[in-house]
């Protein structure tokens, strides 16, 4: 499952260098967003996600358990190990006047109930550990309709390489991952090639597993639900 939010906003702490982008808020969250920032000092609301200045903090709503909508800007801050926090975080540091410690706000998981890749990517971050697809090389094969049900082929490569991967196959021993958006064109039930030598260099994916990766941070089993496909002639 996947969900991209319209609403969009960056934050910029240029005292601190603290950079925040926000997903999954309304335009009336957005507004007080605007309205809390006056109180806070060295902020600055960007327009859109600044390429040059990365952001720090993700920031969206959640209820009282911590579980966020999974949005583009969420697997993304996953994938970058970065500070994915509840807009709570923002209200209390404005009416303290300063930047208050993280951890107590940070999103658990997601709606579709995995969880851990928030905190378990940043701590990776922070080690220096590789990266979620270090590793692998991927392409993006069959029809991706770029509709609002659907993740665009272009968000799916950017997030492949946020992750470590490397786009088509090279020469430098990666394993290969070959990653489908249409279940029409798939059945459960192993890769097709027939060597297992060759099974072991090459992963056929829905995208949902992708993100179910992201999601927890981990290369997850491939299993009956969305890992192992084969493709229909």
């Amino acid at each position: 499952m996947y969900v991209e939010s319209v609403s969009r906003f960056v934050l910029y702490n240029t005292h601190s260098n603290i950079s925040n982008t926000g997903t999954g808020l309304t335009r009336d969250e957005m507004r007080e967003v605007l309205r809390l920032c006056d109180r806070l000092e060295h902020v600055k609301v960007l327009s859109d996600f600044n390429r040059t200045c990365p952001p720090t903090h993700v920031l969206t709503r959640c209820g009282e358990d911590r579980y966020a909508r999974r949005t583009l800007k969420y697997l993304s801050g996953i994938a970058m190990g970065i500070w994915i926090l509840d807009i709570k975080w923002l209200r209390d540091c404005a009416k303290s006047r300063k930047w208050i410690e993280e951890t107590p706000y940070e999103i658990l998981g997601d709606l579709t109930g995995l969880e851990n890749g928030p905190r378990e990517s940043r701590i990776a971050r922070k080690e220096r550990k590789p990266k979620l697809f270090e590793g692998f090389c991927f392409d993006l094969e069959g029809k991706w309709e770029d509709d609002e049900r659907r993740m665009k082929r272009s968000d799916v490569r950017r997030l492949l390489k946020l992750c470590g991967a490397k786009e088509k196959a090279g020469t430098d021993g990666r394993k290969r991952l070959r990653v489908f958006c249409e279940p029409s064109k798939l059945t459960l039930g192993g890769s097709s090639s027939s060597s297992s030598e060759e099974d072991e260099k090459e992963l056929v994916v829905h995208l949902d597993w992708i993100l179910n990766c992201i999601s927890t941070n981990r290369v997850l089993p491939v299993d009956e639900i969305c890992g192992m496909l084969r493709v229909n002639d």
